[in-house]
C-alpha cells in the first residue's frame, strides 16, 4: 500500500480539521496516512483513535492566506509565518527523508510553501488542498514565489468549491471536489441540560463561531438582543475560554487596563446577554446537538467555505449564513436557509426572527438543505472521486 504524509496546522475540530479526518478515514481503505501537526489537541486525539500515527511539530507554520492584504498589515500575528518559511521547509524536508511517502498531502494552501521541502526530499507527487479564499495582493509577500512554487512542486490541486478554485488559479491542475458531512467520532449523544442547563421547552440557535475574529461570533452575538422570541437561547460553539493560565493572566490585566480584545468583547457580550448566550468549550458531539437546534448559524465576516452549512444540510436544519462569497454554493437562499449580509447584526437578527416566527417555513428549508447536500456532496461520488487523486 502507498503512504501519504499529511501536514496540517491545525489540531481543532473546526473546518480544515474535520475534513483532514474526513480525508483520512477514506484514503484508509487503500493507503497508509501519516499525520504532521503544528500543536496538539482534540483532532490528534481523533486520528489516534483511529490508528494514525501522528507527529506534533511546531515548525509547521501557516502564510495566513484568507487574511486579505490590507487586514495583514493590521495584524501582526499574520506575519509570523514569514519569518518561519525556510524551518518549515526544513521541517516537511526531515519528515519526508524520515518517512519516505509516495505522496504529500499539504491540508490547505497557506502551507503551499512545504511543497519545496517535501520536491528537495524527493517526493514525487505532492497534493494541495485549497480550503481558503485566496485574498493576496500582488505585491503582498505572501504571493511572491507562489506561481514558482506550485508549477514546480504541486502536481495536483483539490479545491472544495468553485469559487476557491477560481480565486486560487491553476486551474489546469485543479479538481473541485466538496467536503461531504462526516460525522464519525462526533456522533455521541449530548444532553443540553444536563451540560448548560437548557430545557426541552428552548430553541437553540447555534453560532458555528468559536473566538476566531472571522467567524463571526459576535455578529451573532449582538443580533440577539433584538430576537422577540424568549424561549431562544443561543450556543457559540468554542466559544468559551481556555483555561491556559498564562492567558488568564494577560486577560486580567487587560480588564484593568480596560482594553477589550475580541476574546473579551465576547465574554462581555455573553454576560450582558442575561442567560440568553452561553459559549461553549469545543464541542465532540456535534451531530446530536445539531439535531436539538432550531437554527444552525454561520455569521462568517470573511470569504470561506461554512462547512456547519453543509452539515446543517445534510441533518435537515435550517441555516442563515453571511453572503461570504461562498455561500450561494453551499445554501440556496429562501429554499435552503437564508443569505445576509456579512457583518450585519440587524440583518441576521431579522433573518432569526423570521425562521422562528415561521416554524413550516425552517422545516420546509430543512428538508430542502438534505436534498440540495445530497445532490452537491454526493458522498460515494466524492470519496470515488477523491481516491483517484492520491491513488492514480
Amino acid at each position: 500500500m502507498k503512504k501519504i504524509l499529511f501536514f496540517a496546522h491545525v489540531s481543532s475540530l473546526g473546518g480544515s480539521g474535520l475534513c483532514l479526518n474526513q480525508l483520512i478515514l477514506t484514503v484508509k481503505k487503500q493507503a497508509v496516512p501519516v499525520v504532521v501537526l503544528a500543536q496538539d489537541g482534540p483532532l490528534v486525539v481523533l486520528l489516534r483513535e483511529q490508528g494514525v500515527r501522528v507527529y506534533i511539530d511546531p515548525r509547521i507554520r501557516p502564510l495566513m492566506g484568507n487574511t486579505n492584504s490590507t487586514a495583514l498589515l493590521r495584524s501582526p500575528f499574520a506575519l509570523v509565518g514569514l519569518f518561519h518559511l525556510h524551518r518549515s521547509r526544513r521541517a516537511a524536508q526531515d519528515y519526508c527523508r524520515r518517512e519516505s511517502p509516495d505522496i504529500v498531502h499539504l491540508n490547505t494552501s497557506v502551507l503551499m510553501h512545504l511543497a519545496k521541502g517535501a520536491r528537495k526530499a524527493g517526493v514525487k507527487k505532492i497534493i494541495l488542498h485549497v480550503r481558503e479564499h485566496w485574498n493576496v495582493a500582488k505585491w503582498d509577500p505572501r504571493g511572491w514565489g507562489r506561481n514558482a512554487t506550485i508549477n514546480k512542486c504541486v502536481d495536483r490541486i483539490i479545491a472544495i468549491s468553485q469559487t476557491a478554485s477560481s480565486r486560487f488559479g491553476f486551474l489546469g491542475k485543479t479538481t473541485v471536489i466538496y467536503d461531504w458531512p462526516e460525522f464519525s467520532g462526533r456522533d455521541g449523544e449530548i444532553s443540553p441540560l444536563r451540560e448548560w442547563g437548557i430545557g426541552p421547552e428552548k430553541k437553540i440557535l447555534l453560532v458555528a463561531g468559536g473566538r476566531n475574529a472571522i467567524k463571526g461570533s459576535d455578529v451573532a452575538m449582538r443580533a440577539m438582543n433584538r430576537i422577540k422570541d424568549p424561549d431562544a437561547v443561543m450556543l457559540v460553539l468554542g466559544g468559551r475560554a481556555d483555561t491556559n493560565p498564562k492567558k488568564e493572566v494577560v486577560r486580567k490585566v487587560l480588564r484593568k487596563l480596560h482594553l477589550e480584545t475580541y476574546g473579551l468583547m465576547l465574554d462581555r457580550l455573553e454576560r450582558e446577554s442575561n442567560g440568553r448566550i452561553i459559549m461553549t468549550p469545543p464541542v465532540r458531539r456535534i451531530k446530536s446537538l445539531m439535531e436539538q437546534s432550531e437554527i444552525i448559524i454561520c455569521p462568517f465576516t470573511v470569504p470561506h467555505v461554512a462547512m456547519p452549512s453543509v452539515e446543517a444540510g445534510f441533518l435537515g436544519k435550517p441555516v442563515i449564513i453571511s453572503d461570504n462569497g461562498h455561500a450561494r454554493e453551499t445554501v440556496v437562499d429562501k429554499k435552503t436557509g437564508l443569505i445576509v449580509p456579512p457583518d450585519d447584526a440587524e440583518a441576521l437578527a431579522a433573518a432569526i426572527n423570521e425562521l422562528l416566527d415561521n416554524p413550516e417555513m425552517a422545516e420546509r428549508f430543512g428538508q430542502e438543505g438534505r436534498a440540495h447536500v445530497a445532490h452537491f456532496c454526493n458522498r460515494s461520488e466524492n470519496e470515488t472521486r477523491m481516491i483517484e487523486q492520491f491513488i492514480s
